[in-house]
């Protein structure tokens, strides 16, 4: 029987660069609710939906606003989080001016909805996307997009395999139970979900514009990445990281940060490893190592002036190589007696 491999897909790790961030902040200062929560994913990396239910009773034990006591989404870990001096005028500023405003104490209030008392997740998306399209008109490179696959996409192929049952999925507020999706995601990243084939004919119809999703390279997510891989650029160790991160599993940090260095390194990396294998090989097709080991060979003067002596090259023009014809140099260097005597 015919066993195949299954590929995992790759995760994909998007980074923003500094001046984008710049860009970013830059442009906010004209919308201080906006540029408020922008700071606690840069200077704190914290997620979204931690950004979004920051509440000034969250400041309770320090009143100078030095630390914040939050509860971190995915691990459930309560603690404080030490901000920044320079942050905290801002926020302080911030806090003096709209006090009166917050609802139930609440820095990011909604205003337009009668049931939620502070912005969701989609609110603090969609300002962030308007802000995003008003620096991308003079940085285009801000606006780079990239297609992903959806929850829902995804949720179909695993039934169509029979992994998961479809009695198992439960629609809440428009989308799968989180412990599904999650369940779900892990059999993804796993390799249990072939991308490529392994569908029915039924399974196939599902692969269309609707199950694939457009996202932007920099967006709230990839500002919270920013501050982790900052840290390591910094030289902090990468269970230092962890430990800021309060990551569960310290290992954790290494799903960024590995690819980060290779992204960051890339360039470099190829030079030291593909370019320098690359440039021995063209040295070899055009007979240039006999050219190199004369050039290190420690006494070539007899060889050179014969060649300085048929072209009457002055010692400045040769030391310029201004007029001095490589090929001549050559053609000595393949006299049998300086082969001798090499």
């Amino acid at each position: 029987m015919l066993q195949r491999t299954i590929i995992k897909p790759k995760r994909k790790n998007l980074f923003v660069e500094d001046e984008e961030i710049a860009w970013l902040w830059h442009e906010s200062k004209k919308y201080p609710k906006l540029q408020l929560a922008i700071g606690f994913a840069m200077i704190r990396g914290f997620r979204s939906e931690e950004i979004c239910a920051i509440n000034i009773d969250d400041w309770r034990g320090t009143p100078d606003l030095t630390k914040i006591e939050a509860i971190l989404e995915k691990s459930n870990i309560k603690d404080e989080f030490p901000i920044i001096k320079e942050f905290v005028v801002i926020v302080n500023e911030y806090i003096q001016k709209n006090l009166h405003l917050l609802k139930n104490g609440y820095l990011f209030s909604s205003y337009t909805s009668t049931k939620r008392e502070h912005w969701d997740n989609n609110t603090f998306a969609t300002l962030f996307a308007r802000l995003r399209n008003k620096v991308g008109k003079n940085h285009p490179q801000i606006l780079e997009k990239y297609k992903t696959l959806t929850a829902r996409y995804k949720i179909l192929k695993v039934m169509d395999q029979g992994i998961i049952h479809p009695k198992d999925i439960r629609t809440k507020q428009g989308g799968q139970e989180k412990a599904i999706r999650k369940q779900i995601d892990n059999l993804y990243q796993e390799g249990f979900i072939d991308i490529d084939s392994k569908l029915t004919t039924k399974g196939k119809e599902y692969i269309s514009k609707e199950h694939y999703a457009i996202r932007f390279r920099v967006s709230v997510h990839s500002i919270r990445r920013w501050f982790e891989t900052t840290l390591y650029e910094k030289g902090l160790k990468p269970e230092e990281i962890a430990d800021i991160m309060r990551y569960l599993d310290p290992r954790t940090v290494y799903t960024y940060l590995n690819p980060y260095k290779v992204w960051k390194n890339e360039k470099e990396i190829l030079k030291n490893t593909i370019g320098e294998k690359f440039r021995e090989i063209e040295m070899l097709s055009e007979g240039q190592v006999r050219l190199n080991r004369f050039f290190d060979n420690p006494e070539p003067d007899k060889i050179v002036k014969r060649v300085l002596d048929k072209k009457a090259i002055k010692d400045e023009s040769f030391k310029t190589r201004t007029s001095f014809s490589f090929k001549d140099l050559e053609a000595e260097y393949s006299d049998n007696e300086y082969e001798e005597s090499y």
